[in-house]
């Protein structure tokens, strides 16, 4: 009878003709009031923000973010990190494109690059998997967090917080998202048009 989609990913310009043609869907992901869907998610814009203040706060100067921003909602976080770094010239960025979400490509692609680079000393991950895996590359150079880099990953998954070292994240409040999908999904069904919601975002600091 519906479609939920779990993130954008790159199918939005397919989004918008299923939304021009009618299609009852909503999606978990990058929520952009100009889009002409439904969409649920977390603010990622402000992620990116809370990630960049505290990197500013340890006293971080070269950032390093890791995440593929052909996915709306990994774009806007890149875009709430450089918002920050923006306002202080003394900060640059690094951009690390990892394609595929899973460990592997993640670990691999950030052990090639710190062999090519000056190590970063904050790293924003896409999500808390790349986090580790960013993590296991680091320590194949002898680095560690927080003593050689700070580093926040994304949605605050079950291992995050005994992984070690104990990894600091963004926090979606993930439990709430399939309740409000399937309610605003069932609303298009009955003929309504519910606007698209934004959970709370925070920050949760933990070792590194």
């Amino acid at each position: 009878d519906g479609f939920i989609f779990l993130g954008q990913g790159v199918r939005g310009p397919m989004l918008r003709d299923l939304a021009r043609a009618g299609a009852p869907f909503v999606v978990w992901g990058g929520v952009d009031p100009a889009e002409p869907y439904c969409s649920v998610g977390s603010d990622n814009r402000l992620g990116g923000q809370l990630a960049g203040d505290l990197f500013v706060k340890r006293g971080a100067k070269r950032w390093l973010f890791v995440g593929n921003v052909a996915h709306a909602e990994i774009r806007m976080r890149f875009d709430g990190l450089r918002a920050v770094a923006a306002k202080h010239p003394e900060v640059t960025v690094e951009h690390l494109e990892v394609e595929h979400m899973a460990y592997a490509p993640a670990y691999q692609q950030t052990l090639a690059w710190l062999r090519s680079n000056p190590p970063p000393d904050a790293v924003f991950a896409f999500s808390d998997t790349a986090a580790i895996a960013i993590v296991a590359a680091f320590r194949e150079l002898g680095l560690e967090a927080p003593a050689d880099y700070s580093l926040c990953g994304y949605n605050n998954i079950p291992p995050a917080a005994d992984f070690t070292p104990a990894l600091t994240t963004i926090e979606q409040e993930t439990h709430l998202a399939g309740a409000i999908l399937v309610e605003k999904l069932m609303q298009i069904l009955d003929g309504g048009k519910p606007k698209s919601s934004v959970l709370p975002t925070r920050l949760i600091v933990r070792q590194t």
